[in-house]
């Protein structure tokens, strides 16, 4: 009986460590990606960095009553935003790439909320 309690307490302790290890390289992975993010780079090679999006923002539409229709609800002339959350800030703390209808960055921007 110990020896399974013991496995089990041991498996969580490397389960959690593990997860740790991960949110640590991630936010150091995600943050030198972002300093290496500039204006023109293809939409492939910021996915080549950052990996898969934890979200992607609306792409762009004509959506009628925002103004006009005209805009996509990122930005002006954003027609993709790829939205990275940092772990362990439950939400609070994130980077997002925007991207033209070229697939060409036209923004970076990292976002905290207090």
């Amino acid at each position: 009986m110990k020896c399974m309690i013991r496995a089990i307490l041991g498996g969580v302790v490397v389960a959690t460590v593990s997860y740790v290890i991960w949110g640590a390289i991630a936010s150091h992975r995600y943050a030198q990606a972002f300093d290496e993010t500039h204006v023109g780079q293809s939409l492939n090679e910021i996915l080549e960095k950052f990996g898969p999006p934890s979200y992607i923002v609306e792409p762009h539409r004509e959506i009628k009553g925002y103004d006009a229709g005209e805009r996509s609800l990122c930005a002006e002339s954003c027609w993709l935003r790829l939205w990275y959350e940092i772990p362990f800030t439950l939400g609070t703390a994130a980077v997002t790439v925007d991207f033209n209808a070229g697939q060409k960055v036209i923004h970076k921007y990292q976002w905290s909320s207090p």
